[in-house]
């Protein structure tokens, strides 16, 4: 079961995380590091239009700046948030998974804790596909020799899209068939555009 006593994600060190991570524990696991390294891609970007505010030669951006400078720490919190949610679903899910299959009202419960469980790497994606939305409406915007690490910002939020996606299929087999195959019919469709924005942008930096 997950400790509800242990501390939130972004409150740990690195070592910590990646410790706990390779621990013979269930979580964390795969589902809650694909938004960990979606927080990463927002605290990089973050990181670039930091260096961009307050440059003559970026006057002009200064509003999409001050835009930025008030979206990514909101983006980062909610990938935090996201990865702290998985650990808690996965808890919830395996409960009723140990239940004994007879149990009176298990079915309605386990499909009820695997949409939530389903229902946070679907997050992850939409909020993934937005961060590479706005590291693309950055690009030309920013310092010119930073350039490189708004490309690695959105390869990491596609990657995370792309991590999202066999998290949220094994907990979509859980569901009814209707549900199973909406959920899956949108999250194919995201992922498809996650695809098309980074390579859009990688398009974009090569026409400089």
């Amino acid at each position: 079961m997950h400790d509800s006593n242990a501390p939130r994600f972004g409150a740990r060190t690195i070592d910590e995380f990646a410790d706990a991570l390779a621990g013979n524990t269930p979580v964390p696991g795969g589902g809650a590091l694909a938004p960990v390294v979606a927080m990463l891609s927002a605290s990089l970007a973050q990181m670039v239009v930091a260096f961009s505010q307050g440059k003559p030669a970026l006057a002009q951006h200064a509003s999409e700046h001050g835009t930025a400078m008030r979206i990514l720490p909101i983006a980062r919190r909610n990938f935090e948030r996201l990865a702290h949610e998985d650990a808690e679903a996965y808890a919830g899910l395996n409960a009723v998974l140990t239940e004994a299959k007879d149990a009176p009202g298990r079915r309605e419960r386990l499909e009820a804790a695997a949409m939530r469980a389903a229902s946070v790497p679907f997050r992850a994606m939409e909020a993934c596909v937005e961060l590479l939305k706005f590291s693309e409406y950055l690009l030309g915007k920013t310092n010119r020799y930073l350039e490189s690490d708004l490309v690695i910002s959105a390869i990491l939020s596609e990657a995370c899209a792309r991590a999202c996606m066999p998290t949220l299929r094994v907990n979509a087999d859980l569901l009814t068939e209707v549900d199973r195959d909406g959920l899956l019919r949108v999250s194919e469709q995201m992922l498809g555009e996650a695809r098309a924005l980074l390579g859009r942008f990688d398009r974009g930096v090569a026409q400089g």
